[in-house]
């Protein structure tokens, strides 16, 4: 299992910015310094974070991202499609066990990595 903490970013913002608000500069995204930057403790705010994953290998590969804490609510993975569209991927205590990826005790996310890409996420 990687650890990513020095190659997020992340922001806060307002809980009703949308995925197009914040990529398109509606949150500052500050670097990582310190794991303990992203302990929050209970907020009202959406944190957001972003990473890329790069895929050396000549076949598409799946990773999975494991975020944080068993009582996170709602954690939502967006990734962009070749398209431009955004698509989402949720899962967390409001998320029915039937709509998660995978039921887990943390939130653990699917990325699907192209062969020989990076994926900003």
């Amino acid at each position: 299992m990687a650890d990513l903490t020095s190659a997020i970013e992340w922001c806060s913002a307002d809980p009703n910015l949308g995925v197009e608000v914040i990529s398109e500069g509606g949150c500052q995204f500050r670097s990582v310094h310190d794991e303990r930057e992203l302990i929050h403790g209970v907020s009202r705010l959406a944190f957001w974070l972003r990473f890329s994953l790069k895929n050396s290998a000549t076949v598409t590969s799946e990773r999975w991202l494991r975020i944080g804490h068993p009582r996170l609510q709602s954690v939502t993975l967006y990734t962009r499609t070749a398209g431009g569209n955004w698509t989402a991927t949720a899962t967390g205590l409001d998320v029915p066990a039937r709509d998660r990826p995978i039921l887990t005790e943390v939130p653990l996310l699917p990325i699907a990595l192209e062969a020989n890409a990076t994926r900003t996420v």
